[in-house]
């Protein structure tokens, strides 16, 4: 018996959670998809005339590595 009510107690607060990460999953993949169709944008006006396939994935990496970049020295500099 204790444990037949322990059960629908835990789903109410997992059926929120779910709720909760489901729109946080939503909110997140818009945004991850915002920023990579920029770069997928930024990405063909350099690459014009190489391989697609094998340079996209490179410049693609190297497009979104460059911006983070002036903020890494800045942390390792305040730590």
């Amino acid at each position: 018996m204790p444990s037949s009510h322990a059960m629908p107690e835990l789903e109410l607060p997992n059926q929120d959670v779910k709720y909760a990460l489901v729109g946080y999953a939503q909110e997140m993949y818009k945004y991850t998809l915002d920023l990579w169709l920029a770069a997928k944008k930024r990405t063909p006006q350099h690459a014009d005339g190489h391989a697609s396939s094998d340079d996209d994935s490179d410049e693609s990496e190297s497009t979104l590595n460059t911006p983070p970049v002036p903020t890494v020295p800045s942390i390792s500099a305040s730590a």
